[in-house]
């Protein structure tokens, strides 16, 4: 695989962050301890009904790539967001015994004999793509591209591309409202989950085994889907919306799922403010932390915080070692044993960056999939049409020119610079930073105001993740 230039060193940043990140998923349940808001709409919760079953005739076939799949199946008997709350199934094509349909379409049974990979049709794991980057709004699938999908169901997966609201709130076609927020996308995902489940015997794969996955904003909502399963809280959000909650022999429906996997989970958006500005703010002299400003002191306040929720976190080493913060000789809180465990995270991932790639190396040239890649959602936007406020900072999404490097320390003089950070032993093919700081200055500088996920002038996506219905 090539690597970006500057992939290893951003991995390991969000490495770090997901120390404290993967905690947050525990520290959100601990703090929803109130009465979920009031549903005014209620309706009947469903049991079963022949309007959300497969209709197993009308199977759709990629000859090309071997996958059946179906697309636009409505996962509640009244969905408020019509773009949203349906799904597409994508088959690996020999868990499926298909006859041709007079009008190109496919009646199809389970192969109960069919093995792809290390999975049969029983046993074969269902992945769900949570990609709701910035608690964006995942569209539901209303086309077929076959690109990308292969990486998951040449491994016997069963990939399942379900869409859920988002952060705003928006109007359907024919002109209706409908509310986004908090807690909408997830409880259209645990809809999705519980149609799967009541047509277990019409869809390939293990039931009990859907995982879910995703990054950044879109693994929150993963974290969420593997921390709440079955969780009385969503229930009278399922009931408006017609979520399954019976299946056809009146036995109840789950929605707890087997594992979520968590890339750089935003879920604590509390915390998150405070460790951007310990990590990243209170080194920036631009924007809202320009001397002068009394957002710089905010920012420097915030970072201090962090320091101070670390320590109380108990956080231990794989030895057992306490890790906390303490003042460095310049008076902010870069120093101590989570420090150094910090500074060593980001060495490894340096070193398993050189260890991993060849040279010469060409970088510029990448195979890794951010925010919008995940296979199977058709040829759409998938960002929730998002438009930030006028005046608001937006990260700029660039694309480094390819550039190759002849040799290990001639790519780690092109990271240094004018400004030397990273000591490298071409011996040993080994290298070391000077400090965390030169790290941030270096690669990863701040891009977000004060308050990085709850910005002062609701300039950010996340001022509305609660909803304003």
């Amino acid at each position: 695989m090539v690597n970006r230039k500057k992939a290893a060193l951003s991995l390991a940043l969000m490495a770090a962050v997901a120390l404290t990140g993967s905690l947050s998923v525990y520290a959100s349940e601990a703090n929803a301890q109130g009465n979920p808001p009031v549903v005014t709409a209620v309706a009947q919760i469903p049991e079963a009904s022949s309007s959300l079953h497969v209709d197993n005739t009308k199977w759709n076939y990629d000859e090309t790539n071997d996958i059946y799949y179906q697309i636009g199946l409505v996962y509640c008997a009244k969905p408020q967001a019509t773009e949203y709350e349906s799904l597409a199934v994508y088959v690996p094509g020999a868990y499926m015994q298909g006859v041709k349909n007079p009008d190109g379409t496919y009646t199809c049974q389970i192969n109960p004999k069919a093995k792809v990979g290390n999975y049969t049709t029983v046993t074969a794991p269902v992945v769900m793509p949570v990609n709701t980057g910035g608690y964006a709004a995942q569209k539901a699938p209303s086309s077929y591209d076959g690109t990308g999908l292969s990486t998951y169901l040449s491994q016997g997966f069963v990939y399942v591309y379900a869409g859920c609201r988002g952060r705003s709130n928006g109007t359907n076609p024919d002109g209706t409202a409908y509310d986004g927020g908090a807690p909408w996308g997830v409880t259209d995902l645990k809809a999705a989950v519980r149609y799967l489940r009541c047509n277990d015997s019409l869809i390939p794969g293990n039931k009990n085994r859907i995982f879910t996955f995703g990054h950044s904003g879109g693994d929150a909502q993963s974290a969420l889907m593997g921390a709440t399963g079955d969780s009385e809280r969503y229930m009278p959000y399922l009931s408006s919306i017609g979520a399954l909650m019976k299946d056809s022999q009146g036995k109840p429906l789950s929605d707890a799922i087997d594992g979520a996997m968590c890339w750089c989970p935003i879920t604590n958006l509390t915390q998150a403010d405070l460790s951007y500005e310990w990590m990243m703010g209170q080194f920036s002299s631009e924007g809202t932390r320009a001397y002068g400003t009394w957002t710089r002191s905010l920012s420097r306040d915030m970072a201090r915080a962090y320091a101070d929720s670390l320590n109380r976190m108990g956080l231990r080493d794989e030895q057992g070692n306490v890790l906390t913060l303490t003042q460095s000789e310049s008076g902010i809180y870069m120093a101590g044993p989570y420090y150094d465990y910090l500074k060593t995270t980001i060495e490894t991932s340096l070193n398993n960056f050189l260890k991993d790639n060849q040279f010469p190396l060409t970088t510029g040239q990448s195979d890794f999939q951010v925010d919008g890649a995940f296979p199977g959602q058709g040829a759409q936007e998938s960002m929730g049409g998002w438009t930030p406020p006028k005046g608001a900072p937006v990260m700029p999404m660039t694309q480094e020119e390819p550039h190759t490097y002849n040799s290990a320390k001639e790519y780690i003089d092109a990271l240094n610079g004018d400004n030397p950070w990273i000591t490298y032993d071409e011996k040993t093919n080994t290298a070391t930073i000077s400090s965390v700081e030169a790290f941030v200055e270096h690669m990863k500088q701040a891009t977000k105001s004060v308050g990085a996920f709850d910005d002062l002038q609701k300039a950010q996506a996340e001022n509305l993740l609660f909803g304003n219905g």
